[in-house]
């Protein structure tokens, strides 16, 4: 019996060796593939220039800061869900996080304003597009895909859910705006 206990407690051993060698490996192999999409997608957006299809925002007061009587605004994040295309804008101030409406923001950029896509950054639940205009303004949209979302997207469907945001330019197409975009 004591024999028979030790072969299955080997057995068993072994098994979460395999378990374990297995999580590991899976999770390299998920960490390397989502630097290769990273460098996919810094190679297939950044740099490119766009024309927005929404209303980005830029500085807004949130109500709440304005029922204070505060004369301050912070910076506009714009949220696009990847998969229902829904537009949310948020500001974040040194505590709290609050939902503001476009008839709030001091600064926006309305639908077909240029940029240059300046950086991404990819996280875990979101991809985030680090946008410049001529003239040194900038803005940030956060494409919310999900968690894990790097392991059932590749880089071309990525930029199928950004055509809802924006409108790429042609390849090869140079202007002096473009220029000057590409100088900020």
């Amino acid at each position: 019996m004591a024999a028979g206990c030790r072969i299955a407690r080997n057995i068993a051993a072994k098994l979460a060796a395999c378990a374990l060698a297995a999580a590991i490996l899976s999770g390299q192999q998920a960490r390397a593939k989502n630097k290769a999409l990273k460098v996919e997608l810094e190679h297939a957006l950044v740099d490119k220039f766009v024309t927005s299809r929404i209303l980005l925002g830029d500085r807004a007061r949130p109500s709440r800061v304005a029922r204070e009587g505060l004369d301050l605004d912070f910076p506009v994040h714009t949220f696009v869900d990847a998969e229902t295309g829904e537009v949310a804008y948020c500001v974040e101030d040194w505590m709290e996080r609050d939902e503001v409406v476009p008839n709030e923001m001091q600064r926006s950029f309305g639908v077909g304003e240029s940029f240059r896509i300046s950086a991404i950054h990819v996280k875990d639940n979101r991809l985030e597009i680090k946008l410049k205009k001529l003239g040194g303004q900038s803005a940030e949209v956060k494409l919310m895909m999900r968690k894990g979302w790097q392991s059932r997207y590749d880089a071309a469907s990525v930029q199928e859910k950004l055509a809802r945001v924006f409108v790429f330019w042609p390849l090869g197409q140079e202007t002096g705006a473009q220029q000057g975009l590409a100088a900020n």
